[in-house]
């Protein structure tokens, strides 16, 4: 009975919904791997530069970039 159970549950059937992969679904994918990219190289940056640098210049340096790529962003991005 279990093993009917595993068979019949996990076996392909032609009434589940599968659809292809889309451009969109390509696109959210790369989105989220470049959020944990960034994301992850940020803290290791930091882990280096708090070595050679003051944290508040840091911290400053890291502001005053982020406001000028958004800046730019802004600017350029229409």
């Amino acid at each position: 009975m279990v093993d009917t159970f595993i068979i019949d549950t996990f076996a392909p059937s032609k009434n589940r919904n599968v659809r292809k992969i889309t451009k969109e679904d390509w696109l959210i994918s790369g989105s989220f791997l470049t959020i944990y990219v960034v994301w992850g190289a940020t803290y290791l940056f930091v882990s280096f530069a708090v070595r050679q640098i003051m944290p508040f210049y840091l911290s400053g340096i890291r502001f005053l970039s982020a406001a000028l790529l958004l800046l730019l962003i802004g600017f350029f991005g229409r």
